[in-house]
């Protein structure tokens, strides 16, 4: 099947989920099958108001409380699909109703083909997958775990794909199947 004739025209693929839950890799093999696609990454632009408000206007625990990064994020999208004109991958966690409310609405206005896919997985498979790739018990990411999973029970987050016994490659199946 010529994938160039499915993905023409500019898109944008959300992929949240829990912190590792799979959505980074999942973003990379996504950007390798689709032709004219790029990976955005909402974290940057998260990491870059925290070193320039951080003394002004610290957030201690998480740069998505700034209204600046949410409205940031919606902005960055929108240009880089008027300048570039990809299929735009975003993996990034969004649990907090408000700010996923915030950043989803942006988004689909700028875009009525967004896409939204929650990546989901057991805490157990969570916390292996954040402990093998470096990061301590008791770290930032795994504090997040129960609420992130908690708030990922609503019906706001779909397209939901859990990620426990998935392969990667799996994964991307279910989410080029679904963008069919």
């Amino acid at each position: 099947m010529d994938l160039t004739l499915i993905y023409s025209e500019c898109m944008i693929i959300f992929i949240n989920g829990s912190f590792g839950s799979g959505k980074t890799t999942t973003a990379e093999l996504l950007e390798k099958q689709i032709p004219n696609s790029m990976i955005f990454d909402p974290e940057e632009v998260g990491f870059f108001l925290r070193n320039v408000l951080g003394e002004i206007d610290p957030q201690p625990d998480d740069f998505q409380h700034y209204k600046l990064w949410r409205s940031l994020t919606v902005e960055m999208a929108k240009r880089l699909l008027d300048e570039y004109d990809k299929v735009l991958i975003m993996p990034m966690t969004i649990w907090r109703k408000e700010y996923f409310d915030e950043v989803i609405t942006g988004l689909r206005a700028i875009d009525q083909k967004t896409y939204h896919f929650c990546l989901i997985a057991s805490p157990s498979t969570i916390q292996k997958r954040l402990h093998g790739r470096g990061q301590g018990p008791g770290g930032w990411a795994e504090k997040q775990i129960k609420d992130s999973l908690s708030a990922f029970e609503s019906p706001d987050y779909e397209v939901k794909i859990s990620t426990d016994e998935m392969k990667p490659s799996m994964v991307v199946a279910e989410i080029m199947k679904q963008l069919k």
